[in-house]
């Protein structure tokens, strides 16, 4: 069963039959299927109810397959990094070993046509580089990896920002200058910036970033509100001690 016939049915308003044949898809271990049914299980996608430890499994048998289909290997291995990272208790791997993988897959890729859309981003840089943040290390290298990879002088200003002044106001400036411009929303950037911001205790930046979230459709963003909508929580209830990494 391959991916390219599904689509149609994806794009139906029947979430039900679309996840019943992704879910047939993936056991076949079809990788983009794996990855599609991973993020649904993370985020309620298809009117599925949402249960992280399966989408741990899906993504891990989608990076199983590696480079055999496209980039889903590597989205699923990034993937990984932050749920590895958030719900370290519900996972049996190590942030950090999920990111030794994504990196080794991206060496495989090499200078490979795809290369732009699998993991090599600005985007992906900037979110690794917030991860070790998190974790109180400062990898200026990854900062610098996004401005190098980024076309947009906006961009490269936000992140030139953090590398430089550390300033997340400024930061913030030149990504509020950059959502006003971008046709589809910046669900990666703000939920990073609104990490850090949390992070450094920056109330009125975290407070603009929890708006813009709040201003979208319930369809955008489903990966980001899903974190968001975690880290909402108590943070004296037994969930797991990134959040209050994020809030240290």
């Amino acid at each position: 069963m391959k991916l390219g016939r599904l689509r149609p049915i994806l794009l139906s308003d029947n979430k039900a039959l679309a996840f019943y044949y992704y879910a047939k898809c993936a056991e076949l271990d079809e990788g983009s299927c794996q990855n599609i049914i991973a993020h649904g299980f993370f985020d309620g996608s298809f009117e599925v109810p949402a249960n992280i430890k399966e989408s741990i499994y899906w993504h891990t048998r989608a990076y199983r397959t590696q480079l055999n289909y496209g980039c889903a290997g590597i989205y699923s291995s990034s993937s990984l990094v932050h749920i590895a990272f958030l719900f370290p208790e519900l996972s049996d791997e190590n942030w950090k070993e999920w990111l030794k993988r994504k990196n080794e897959l991206k060496k495989q890729m090499g200078n490979n046509f795809r290369q732009k859309y699998c993991g090599f981003s600005p985007e992906d840089h900037f979110s690794d580089y917030v991860i070790h943040m998190l974790n109180g290390e400062k990898n200026t290298k990854l900062l610098q990896l996004a401005i190098a990879s980024s076309s947009s002088s906006i961009q490269q200003k936000m992140y030139q920002a953090l590398l430089e002044n550390n300033d997340l106001d400024l930061a913030y400036s030149f990504f509020l200058n950059r959502s006003l411009s971008s046709k589809e929303p910046l669900c990666t950037s703000a939920l990073d910036l609104l990490l850090v911001s949390k992070h450094v205790k920056n109330n009125s930046v975290r407070k603009n970033l929890e708006l813009y979230f709040s201003n979208l459709e319930n369809s955008e963003c489903r990966f980001s509100r899903t974190v968001i909508k975690y880290l909402e929580k108590d943070n004296t209830e037994d969930t797991n001690e990134v959040f209050k990494k994020v809030d240290a």
